[in-house]
Order: C-alpha cells, then structure tokens, then sequence
C-alpha cells in the first residue's frame, strides 16, 4: 500500500484491548483502516516496570503487522487518571500569555509542582462580556515522565510519536465531525462502557460540562447500575440548564455492544441510547462496514490533528 503522509495511526491503550485506528487527513477525514489485539499489560499505568514496557511494545509492534498499517506516525490518546483539566475563563491575550496563565490556574488550584507536568490547553469559545472578548480555556497537565514513556514505548514499537491526545479532546473532534442533525443539538452525551471503568461525558454547545468516571466494581451485564449512573449525571446536568435537553446518549466502548444493553437503559433513564456508527459522522469509511466503530472512537479522534494535542 502507498502511503500517505497525512495519514495518522491513532492507539488507544485501554485496559482490555490496545486499538488502532490508521486515518488519512485533508479535505475530508477518511478513516482506511481499524485493528485490535488483546492488551497484555491491562494494570499498565500503575504497574511500571521494563518487563511490562516490553510486553506492550511487542503487543502493539504485533496489531501493527496484523493489520497491515502502512504508517509510522502515531497519535496515542491517554486515557489516565493523572490527566489535570482546568476550564478557565481568560481575557483575549497572546497565545504564550494562555499557555502561562493556564499552568497558573492548574498549579494553584491542584497544588503541584507544574514544572514536572506538560501543559497545553484548547480554546473552547470567545464570549462578549460588557465589550470585552473573554475566552473559554480548556487546559490539561499530564506528568511528563508519564509522556516521556509512553514516547519511548511507541519509538520502540518501530513508530514516530507524533502528539498525545486526551479523551475528552477525541470525544471533541469526533463530536464536530458528526452529521448536522446531530451536531446542532445543544447538548450531547457520550458513555464509554469500557472493561475497567464507565465514563460518562456531557458537552453543553460543543463545550465540556461535566465528566464522572466509575472504576467498574460490579458485573459487566448489571445495567442498573450503568442505568442510575447515568440518570445520576443526567440530573446534575438539568438541576443546571433549565431549557436545554439531551435527546440522545451516543456509547462508545466495547461493552456498549452487549445485547440489549441500549435498549434496557433507554428503557430506564426514559433518553434514547445508541451506539456510535459510522453513518453517524461525515467521515469517509473505507474499513468494512460491520467493524463496531465505538470500540475505536478514541483512537480515530486521537489520529485527528487539532488543538489540545501534546
């Protein structure tokens, strides 16, 4: 296969499977090809060690041959605890003056030691406010130990590291990058049933709201529990925004695929539940149609190049 050089290898690292995701960019976002291989290290963040640093070069090194991929820049999306978010609201400055003030906000407001973390931030909107421009910022500090590894983990895999992502800034470029119906609805809720842990993210005008993660201490096939999480959020949501309603909750995650799993907590939150799909996104789709998209959300919006990336 010919290679593009504006194709990006987007990985998700997750705690079941490690998900690539090869999508060429230009005009139009095409996503040409998807592959999976079983994650051999599923406690990698806390369980540091050369061993297991080896374990997941050989993993990944092993989906990239699989799956025939035909580029070397790679994109990861983190998908950790040790993630920082601030949002801030700024005066219009240059864009060195964001950066510092953002590290400012996060380094008070958590109360760490921000030299030993790697500080961007993503404008989220411009607002007037009695004849002043006041930006909306999302900043986020990741520990740059845990970038400089995760850079020598994917050298070592025979790739060339081309920015880190965050998952709430995948879930944003896949959110623009939906059809119109469902892009200019003002309030969008995704959950991502994953192996280890339920998120569920709610974005007010393209803008994060609210983001509550559950560690998963109950049976995968215990919807009530995955119910009343998302009713929990749901309602935070409302008690907050009088006038806007979410008309849909969009899955991602490969437990979302558990039958009957959308339709029993639709049932029990009374908002409907889909999984993401491809039909869903102005997207061109050239991998087999009956590959579950929402397993590889985060690794397609992590190979999409915007604002946030690390």
């Amino acid at each position: 296969m010919i290679k593009s050089n504006n194709d990006v290898l987007g990985i998700d690292i997750g705690s079941s499977l490690i998900k690539m995701a090869q999508v060429t960019l230009g005009k139009s976002t095409e996503l040409v090809k998807m592959g999976y291989v079983e994650n051999p290290v599923p406690k990698f963040s806390s369980e540091q060690s050369a061993e297991t640093d080896r374990e997941l070069v050989k993993a990944i090194k092993s989906c990239y041959r699989q799956n025939d991929f035909s580029t070397e820049r790679a994109s990861l999306c983190l998908s950790e605890p040790s993630a920082i978010f601030r949002d801030a609201r700024l005066p219009e400055m240059k864009n060195e003056e964001i950066l510092e003030n953002i590290k400012y906000e996060i380094s008070e407001y958590f109360s760490i030691d921000i030299d030993q973390y790697t500080v961007t931030y993503r404008i989220l909107a411009k607002e007037e406010n009695e004849g002043r421009v006041v930006l909306r910022v999302l900043g986020v500090a990741v520990p740059s130990s845990l970038i400089a590894r995760y850079v020598r983990i994917l050298r070592k895999a025979g790739l060339k590291p081309a920015y880190m992502d965050v998952a709430t800034n995948a879930y944003l470029k896949m959110m623009k990058r939906m059809k119109k119906d469902i892009s200019q609805e003002q309030a969008v809720c995704i959950m991502d049933y994953g192996h280890a842990a339920l998120t569920i993210s709610v974005f007010d005008n393209g803008i994060p709201f609210v983001t509550r993660e559950v560690a998963m201490d109950w049976e995968v096939d215990n919807f009530d529990t995955v119910a009343t999480v998302l009713s929990q959020v749901l309602d935070y949501y409302y008690s907050r925004n009088y006038t806007s309603h979410i008309q849909r909750v969009w899955v991602s995650g490969g437990n979302g695929y558990i039958n009957d799993f959308c339709q029993y907590v639709s049932m029990q939150t009374g908002v409907q539940v889909e999984v993401v799909r491809p039909d869903m996104f102005d997207i061109i789709n050239k991998a087999p149609e009956d590959v579950p998209m929402g397993i590889y959300f985060k690794a397609i919006g992590a190979a999409i190049r915007e604002e946030l990336a690390i």
